[in-house]
């Protein structure tokens, strides 16, 4: 089995457990898709996907979501605090990987498909339905404990039972690790949005990976920094890609209220 360094999200090394972890979440052969909103305080047709990515989640909470904000939007009249470099290489990651040319905001992404219409309740439906299909490629596994303002984690994967060693060659498994505040209100003071009051809904603030999963299995440990966030309203989400098309091929959600 393949052991990860430690991964820091911080400065400190991370301790032995001293204790039983407080949550543990085990993915099950169902698939749980992943939906990524790109968006940015700046952009004036980005709140209604932002609306739309929260009532998504009420409706189905089966799905993992995570709205990334990304930075190119900065230079507009007003900074997201959300926003990062980081979030704006996935993106353009993901658009170079479909073999597409243009990021825009708000965009939507569903496994491999990377312009998802949104504002299409059935189309929606019929893309999760679709990402549904067949079981789960990945096992996945967290566990940890929230104690004061930082989370100890443990995570864990492997292809799932029945997976051969060539077909996980060949999707070349990519795990990844984020951080995301379920809800944020925001009064905009400037920009495009100046004077409208938003709600964000599953805001990505930390993005740890990626990391290979290898035929063997993966497995490590993150510590996450949490000053200034009250850890009942963050969640991490634990998800594994294909590196040849960035489907989804397992997520799994672990709200960190339930770790403290």
């Amino acid at each position: 089995m393949r052991r990860l360094p430690v991964v820091l999200l911080c400065c400190l090394a991370l301790p032995a457990w001293a204790a039983s972890p407080a949550c543990a979440v085990h993915s099950g052969v169902a698939r749980v898709p992943l939906v990524e909103l790109y968006t940015a305080e700046g952009c004036s047709s980005c709140p209604p996907a932002d609306r739309w990515l929260g009532t998504l989640v009420e409706a189905q909470p089966e799905v993992a979501a995570l709205a990334f904000h990304v930075d190119y939007w900065n230079d507009e009249g007003w900074v997201d605090p959300f926003s990062d470099a980081a979030y704006t290489q996935r993106q353009s990651y993901r658009v170079r990987l479909a073999k597409k040319k243009t990021l825009v905001t708000p965009q939507v992404m569903l496994g491999a498909q990377t312009m998802l219409d949104w504002r299409t309740p059935a189309g929606v439906n019929r893309a999760l339905r679709s990402a549904r299909e067949g079981a789960a490629e990945v096992e996945l596994s967290l566990s940890g404990n929230v104690t004061g303002d930082r989370a100890q984690l443990q995570l864990s994967a492997r292809p799932a039972t029945g997976t051969t060693r060539t077909a996980a060659a060949e999707a070349a498994p990519m795990l990844w690790l984020a951080l995301y505040q379920a809800g944020v209100d925001r009064e905009i003071t400037a920009g495009e949005n100046r004077g409208v009051s938003l709600h964000h809904t599953h805001v990505v603030r930390k993005l740890a990976g990626p990391w290979k999963l290898d035929a063997a299995g993966t497995q490590g440990a993150v510590q996450i920094p949490l000053q200034g966030l009250d850890p009942a309203g963050l969640g991490v989400v634990l998800f594994a890609e294909s590196a040849q098309d960035a489907r989804t091929l397992q997520s799994l959600v672990l709200p960190l209220r339930d770790c403290r």
